[in-house]
């Protein structure tokens, strides 16, 4: 059966096969593509933009389910009553199914499309992926929708900086899993953002709930505008505007990791009756202390589960001569993780 999932996949470079050049005009635009198993068959979902008289935007559909033994590129021609071309995609929809099962064939193929943008996103959804891109979400296309709405939390928010590029290089590289965003839909014209899956040896094996990816994002890149709820006691604060600096440092010696924090930012509302001084200060050894633990968490439980999506194993093998490879599953184990955080709070805002 694994192999027959296998060769399902390696229909794909038919998907995104070469076109010839053609008037922009003539041709439907696929921005997104599904792929998802349903029992032993494929199924494609391609969405491309049709532009109506008054210039609005509507999401038009091909949907196909195939045997590994049927032509892909010839039912999207047969369904589309223009030529279809497939080199604007922005966003790559994945199923759970087919994350589950290795998705090699789909990154090599990708990466190898020189009309394929490296900056287009890969994005996982644990319902059916159909279901998922069966909304219409805002006025510009689900294409773009779903591209902004991950650039968005990208930039402002707790998603790491990912791409095919990015995804690819960690992927295929030894010394760090990967990761991708995970969606789901939100009636019929949003979609939230509901975590983060993690990969390891090709597969996806686990996921990170959306109020840790904060923290993930600490581990794995840095924050340039995000927010955090902390709380003091019986009252809360919400630090704005989050700027993050990481420092990890290793010790092959005695298997330890060090990692060193900084974040810089402002308290926009409080919940208390005023932020004085000695409340700054509360709130800042609240914020570190919360760092600190939730950090440390996620690094057990992926030790625990032998994956490493921080990449601790490549920066013991860019940071020590001494690094044996064929050692390395046992010592993982073994790291032992010393966190350090420095909040600056620089002003505060609203008192509730």
């Amino acid at each position: 059966m694994k192999n027959k999932y296998i060769m399902y996949l390696l229909l794909l470079p038919f998907l995104f096969g070469c076109v010839h050049t053609k008037i922009i005009d003539e041709l439907d635009l696929v921005t997104i593509v599904g792929i998802d198993f349903i029992d032993d068959k494929m199924q494609i979902t391609a969405i491309y933009h049709y532009y109506t008289p008054d210039k609005k935007v509507e999401n038009k559909r091909l949907e196909m389910t195939l045997n590994k033994d049927e032509d892909i590129s010839d039912h999207l021609d047969r369904e589309a009553n223009r030529p279809v071309m497939l080199g604007d995609i922005d966003v790559i929809v994945i199923g759970k199914t087919v994350a589950g099962k290795g998705m090699y064939p789909v990154i090599d193929t990708l990466q190898r499309r020189a009309d394929m943008g490296a900056r287009l996103y890969i994005v996982l959804t644990e319902e059916p992926v159909r279901e998922l891109l069966s909304g219409n979400y805002e006025n510009k296309g689900n294409g773009q929708y779903i591209s902004k709405l991950i650039e968005h939390n990208v930039d402002y928010r707790d998603i790491p900086k990912t791409n095919l590029h990015l995804f690819a290089s960690d992927f295929f590289q030894k010394g760090k899993g990967a990761y991708l965003p995970i969606l789901r839909k939100k009636g019929e014209d949003k979609l939230q953002i509901i975590g983060l899956g993690i990969f390891d040896d090709k597969k996806l094996v686990h996921s990170i709930p959306a109020d840790q990816m904060f923290y993930f994002k600490l581990l794995v890149d840095q924050h340039n505008k995000s927010s955090i709820n902390v709380k003091i006691g019986k009252n809360s604060a919400i630090v704005h505007d989050v700027k993050t600096k990481t420092s990890i440092s290793t010790d092959y010696d005695t298997l330890t990791v060090h990692i060193d924090y900084k974040l810089r930012g402002v308290v926009e509302r409080y919940t208390g009756k005023r932020v004085d001084p000695k409340t700054i200060e509360k709130i800042k050894k609240g914020f570190e202390k919360k760092v600190e633990a939730e950090c440390l968490q996620l690094l057990k439980d992926f030790q625990e589960r032998k994956i490493d999506p921080v990449g601790i194993q490549r920066k013991f093998m860019q940071q020590n001569r001494d690094f044996d490879d064929k050692k390395w599953k046992d010592q993982y184990a073994n790291v032992t993780f010393k966190i350090h955080s420095k909040v600056i709070i620089t002003e505060s805002g609203t008192v509730e």
